[in-house]
């Protein structure tokens, strides 16, 4: 699953090959607490607020981190957090693939068309 895919407007005609995949089967969209976020109350975690190196967005909750006492901003994301999914690569399945690139091309001050 590709979650987000984004365009750079300098590279709108470009051709992309994913040659490497992200597996984190446990992971669904829900609330949990961000690893990286330390709280002590909800005045602490801006609702919305995005940390730059941080998983999703905060939903204005300070929550207990799973099995430990201190406490970390609540964030809307792929949850668990994960910090060791498995990366799997489709180099082996290369051989299995058929691109086909059809392109057009039009000189219209010379009258020619492809």
């Amino acid at each position: 699953v590709i979650e987000h895919l984004e365009e750079d407007i300098e590279e709108m005609d470009t051709f992309s090959i994913l040659t490497r995949v992200e597996v984190s089967p446990v992971q669904t969209i829900e609330t949990c607490p961000e690893v990286s976020a330390a709280c002590n109350s909800d005045h602490d975690c801006a609702p919305g607020d995005m940390d730059m190196l941080g998983h999703g967005e905060k939903t204005g909750r300070c929550v207990p981190n799973a099995g430990g006492t201190e406490k970390s901003c609540e964030i809307l994301a792929w949850c668990p957090v994960d910090e060791g999914s498995v990366s799997e690569s489709l180099a082996k399945m290369a051989p299995q693939f058929t691109i086909l690139i059809k392109n057009n091309i039009h000189f219209p001050r010379f009258g020619f068309s492809k």
